[in-house]
């Protein structure tokens, strides 16, 4: 989360977590900002990691700042459906908030224009500072070996086509123990887009190379890819690509199949391994594959999701054969 001081007031942007961590939340502000109370949330995006519980901030007469896409989302988060139309505040592109002093400006991406994980995606502007902070848009390694993913790109180019003073990024889904860096640098940001992971690029390289060669160099491309990127993620968006954009589920197998080996303690090189056996007709390995995920997760709502998802995906796989099947 990012907290923002005001004269008189406090700005928070981002509430992952449980109610007790909201209200634990807001207990710590009160001690460190004694006669500033909280009077805005933000949040970037309707994902958990971006805003889940909401009721906590609601009860202490917090305004929830979201964009209008997000409204019907976020409203099942609340025991409380007056008091959440009373206290929402429905941000449109522009929306400014601030003391006379210093400045807060929401802006609202549309996936239309950009590609973004979700409708209407926010980013929030401290314009005196030359600040804005973002989600999960843009997660910089230090080793500047994150994925070059369509989110990536789209801030950047977000930022380049409306934001020319913005000088650095603030990343609410970095983590220091992780490896990442809290704020970064424009120059960063550049660096990140030049020498990081391109999936078209690693697309480009095993289509180049038959299936037999991938699978005896499978040894030496784990060893290469893992020395570049520590997450299991960036190697799934690679593997991703070539089975979404390319629609080489041979190849991106194979890569899914490498992630897996290389994270076994990881649900989700898993998870996708098996969406992507799953779609090449082999149900019976999708099955196993996905067995494997569900043990790797131990939390029992992660564990509900990723159970549903599953479901959906089989469902979504099902009627894609028998579309298929009346086709010819």
């Amino acid at each position: 989360s990012v907290v923002a001081e005001f004269e008189t007031f406090l700005a928070v942007i981002e509430s992952p977590g449980d109610e007790g961590t909201a209200r634990a939340m807001l207990n710590d502000l009160a001690k460190a900002f004694p006669g500033k109370s909280v009077r805005f949330l933000l949040h970037t995006h309707h994902h958990g990691h971006s805003l889940a519980a909401i009721d906590p901030w609601l009860a202490r007469d917090v305004t929830l700042v979201t964009s209008p896409a997000n409204i019907e989302r976020v409203q099942k988060r609340s025991a409380n459906p007056d008091r959440f139309e009373n206290a929402v505040l429905r941000a449109t592109e522009g929306l400014t908030i601030g003391d006379g002093v210093n400045t807060m400006v929401v802006h609202v991406i549309d996936k239309e224009d950009y590609p973004v994980p979700t409708d209407e995606y926010t980013v929030i502007e401290f314009p005196n500072q030359g600040m804005l902070v973002s989600g999960c848009l843009y997660t910089k390694p230090l080793t500047y070996h994150g994925v070059v993913n369509d989110r990536k790109k789209s801030l950047h180019g977000f930022i380049s086509d409306h934001l020319p003073g913005v000088r650095s990024v603030i990343n609410t889904s970095s983590c220091l123990a992780r490896g990442n860096e809290d704020v970064s640098s424009m120059d960063t940001f550049d660096e990140t887009l030049e020498k990081g992971l391109k999936p078209e690029v690693i697309a480009d390289r095993l289509a180049a190379m038959s299936l037999d060669e991938i699978e005896a160099a499978l040894p030496d491309l784990s060893a290469e890819l893992t020395k570049r990127t520590e997450r299991p993620y960036d190697l799934m968006i690679c593997a991703n690509y070539l089975r979404k954009k390319r629609e080489d589920l041979p190849r991106a197998e194979k890569l899914a199949r490498l992630t897996r080996d290389a994270f076994p303690d990881v649900a989700r090189p898993a998870y996708y391994l098996g969406i992507i056996r799953l779609e090449m007709g082999d149900d019976e390995a999708a099955e196993e594959i996905w067995a494997d995920a569900l043990a790797l997760t131990e939390d029992k709502t992660a564990r509900e999701d990723l159970e549903e998802t599953m479901e959906r995906t089989r469902k979504r796989v099902a009627k894609s054969r028998e579309e298929a099947a009346e086709g010819e």
